[in-house]
């Protein structure tokens, strides 16, 4: 697939997928760069255009959660109760 991409108020390109993403890498473009291939409407960022392309998708998946800031998930199934929690301002 080639893609277009603006740079310094210039149309650059084209460049495949994989070259994309090696100018993103490096710097050369951001996520709010402006992309275009055939086939779009217009213009688009490329967080919108390939929304893969962000660090998100290269970041690990979240661990469990807590509700409550300073109790370990496994504590936070006493969420509702009326007893005191640690952490707890009332």
């Amino acid at each position: 697939m080639n893609w277009y991409y603006e740079s310094g108020g210039q149309q650059q390109g084209p460049v495949n997928d994989t070259e994309l993403d090696r100018l993103l890498a490096e710097g050369k473009i951001t996520l709010d760069s402006l992309i275009w291939k055939e086939g779009m409407s217009g213009w688009t960022p490329l967080r919108v255009a390939r929304p893969s392309s962000g660090t998100a998708a290269s970041m690990p998946p979240p661990t469990s959660m807590s509700l409550e800031p300073g109790v370990p998930a496994a504590a936070s199934a006493s969420a509702g109760s009326d007893a005191p929690q640690p952490g707890w301002i009332r």
